[in-house]
């Protein structure tokens, strides 16, 4: 089980009364708090003001689809909860992916699979552009990893490595290769090592 104490709350549903179609409708919409941060989307539920029940937070019985629609929104809620109940308790569930969670965007096996190698190419390409970094330490960084694909292709027959598959045996690996392959010395090992461990730490932020 996932960890949700950072959850100010479970999830709720609200209707949006700044969007009102031409029956007189209002959208209601499903909403998640945390770390005082909203993750919300829209459902496919629309309904009077007087059709809504906000206490009970469900389409009152008075309304001909009633029981259907309400159990829409049970659907919709019960799936993000299970998403949450289910992410992995070492890691720290972060508002992003909360927010993919709640648009039904998230897939845990679509970002294991992600290759690590880009997500550091990536990452330090984002640096760069925000200024937080100079074009020497990109460049730096982005030939470092060309050299770790070299490794990864030498070592196991491919160039690219998902998150799921990236551990500390893997960089100990590494560190072994460029002192035996590449006699590099501890200073430059460990200067070309600063990309991966950032990319670790942003891959463990989202979780």
């Amino acid at each position: 089980m996932g960890r949700v104490k950072s959850l100010s709350n479970s999830g709720s549903f609200v209707l949006r009364k700044d969007n009102q179609n031409a029956k007189g409708e209002y959208q209601v919409y499903i909403q998640y708090s945390l770390d005082r941060k909203i993750a919300k989307d829209k459902t496919d539920v629309w309904v009077k003001e007087k059709e809504w029940n906000d206490k009970a937070q469900k389409v009152r019985a008075t309304h001909p689809q009633s029981v259907r629609l309400n159990k829409m929104l049970d659907k919709k809620k019960n799936d993000i909860d299970a998403l949450i109940l289910d992410f992995p308790s070492e890691k720290r569930l972060t508002i992003d992916v909360l927010r993919s969670m709640v648009r039904g965007e998230y897939n845990a096996n679509e970002e294991k699979n992600q290759d690590f190698v880009q997500l550091a190419i990536d990452n330090l390409e984002s640096l760069y552009k925000t200024e937080k970094i100079g074009i020497s330490v990109r460049d730096n960084g982005l030939n470092g990893l060309k050299l770790f694909r070299t490794f990864l292709l030498e070592e196991l027959g491919e160039d690219s490595i998902s998150i799921a598959d990236m551990t500390e045996d893997i960089i100990d690996s590494y560190i072994i290769w460029r002192k035996s392959k590449r006699n590099n010395i501890n200073a430059t090992i460990n200067k070309s090592l600063t990309p991966l461990m950032k990319a670790a730490k942003l891959a463990a932020r989202k979780g």
